[in-house]
């Protein structure tokens, strides 16, 4: 009964080598609340049926549609990972006892990891919840129940609390990191968008017309006069990521649409800040594969012989620029060549849909858009089929620029 249990390992063999702690926190990145290929906006995070991934945000926001569903995601879901951010609070107070045993570089970037973990599942809930209980120490569930049940903090202390972490983060983490992992420009520009956030509520809150016990005591909602600092902290961090080894996408500068494709698809894009990689050959349930290929290609490509997933309207499309199928007086155009509808069209709207006649990665698009006016008339009410055929295969964590939810 005096043996050590074979199956489970302990603190000393997590934390006390620098191969255990680094295999931690790679299974704390794979918990992070991303918006990927496998999040479903009523199902939440890490969903496991690979085959409904395509109902998407897109879908949720009326963006696209699909033969399978019309808009979807209006319920949402709970999110409340206190589990995860015991795990974090775990190795940052554990870590310290094991420090002789690495390299300073190491434990550096161990414990910067560290924060910049807790900071982001903090950005998660305050953003769905406004202020939230902020957990710093690993509780003893057999503790004090009034030490386990902690108040609610201000909305603006939570964003500052992240704040704190993503400055530790950025002290201690090295400049370069291996691709899928944090270093210390990625912490910055989770600090820019984070305080940008906080910012923005401060500025316009007062638009929402919210009022309340919880608006009265500021669990939701941030002082306006509060903005500016935040603005601050949000422009400083910003400056510190362009001072870093990012850059925007230029490799293919001479074919517009070429280099806006290749941004999604170069695994060695220097846009790239913090990305999630996925893999076919991934085992079961591990949440690293997903079906957004299969799902939004074109009939005849998608292999069980479906039609694509993904059908966006045609305000999205138009979005880039109105399609050129009407002239000044609002008379049908007769196209000789099917190409000429899009030859001209803006280098971003190419990249990103499918149009009739073009070039598959197996071959032309099986769907065919003539000159007559009832195919332009077809054309309308069901617009081209989504680009994402061109093989995701990352989740836009951060990216130079734009800086989206999500590579």
């Amino acid at each position: 009964m005096d043996l050590d249990p074979l199956g489970v390992l302990g603190e000393d063999a997590l934390f006390g080598n620098e191969a255990g702690a680094r295999k931690y926190v790679a299974g704390m990145y794979s918990y992070l609340p991303i918006e990927d290929f496998v999040y479903h906006p009523e199902r939440g995070f890490r969903w496991d049926n690979y085959w409904q991934n395509s109902e998407t945000l897109a879908a949720m926001s009326g963006e696209m549609t699909g033969q399978f569903w019309g808009v979807a995601g209006a319920q949402g879901f709970g999110y409340w990972p206190y589990d995860r951010i015991r795990n974090v609070n775990t190795l940052i107070a554990g870590l310290p006892k094991y420090k002789t045993n690495y390299t300073e570089p190491g434990y550096k970037q161990i414990l910067g990891e560290a924060y910049f973990l807790r900071a982001f599942y903090y950005f998660a809930l305050v953003k769905r919840y406004g202020g939230i209980p902020i957990i710093t120490e690993v509780q003893d569930p057999t503790g004090d129940k009034e030490q386990l049940q902690v108040k609610r903090s201000k909305e603006s202390e939570v964003y500052r609390f992240i704040y704190q972490d993503l400055q530790q983060a950025m002290t201690l983490m090295a400049a370069t990191s291996e691709r899928g992992r944090a270093n210390k420009y990625v912490a910055a520009a989770l600090c820019s968008r984070a305080m940008l956030y906080a910012g923005s509520i401060a500025k316009y809150s007062g638009y929402s017309n919210l009022a309340g016990d919880a608006t009265e005591k500021e669990l939701v909602g941030i002082k306006k006069e509060e903005a500016e600092w935040f603005f601050k902290q949000a422009y400083d961090a910003a400056t510190l990521v362009l001072t870093g080894p990012y850059s925007l996408y230029n490799k293919n500068a001479q074919d517009k649409e070429l280099n806006y494709v290749n941004l999604f698809l170069d695994l060695d894009s220097p846009e790239d800040i913090l990305i999630k990689e996925y893999s076919l050959t991934a085992p079961h349930n591990n949440r690293l594969k997903h079906s957004y290929d299969a799902t939004h290609l074109p009939n005849p490509t998608f292999s069980s012989d479906n039609e694509s997933a993904a059908y966006p309207v045609l305000n999205m499309v138009e979005l880039f620029g109105e399609l050129p199928i009407t002239d000044a007086t609002g008379k049908p155009i007769r196209y000789s060549d099917r190409k000429q509808l899009y030859s001209e069209l803006e280098p971003r709207q190419r990249a990103t849909f499918y149009f009739s006649g073009m070039e598959l990665r197996e071959g032309p698009s099986a769907v065919l858009l003539t000159s007559s006016v009832d195919s332009i008339k077809l054309f309308r009410e069901r617009p081209p089929m989504h680009r994402w055929a061109r093989e995701p295969q990352r989740s836009t964590a951060s990216q130079t620029g734009s800086l989206p939810a999500q590579k």
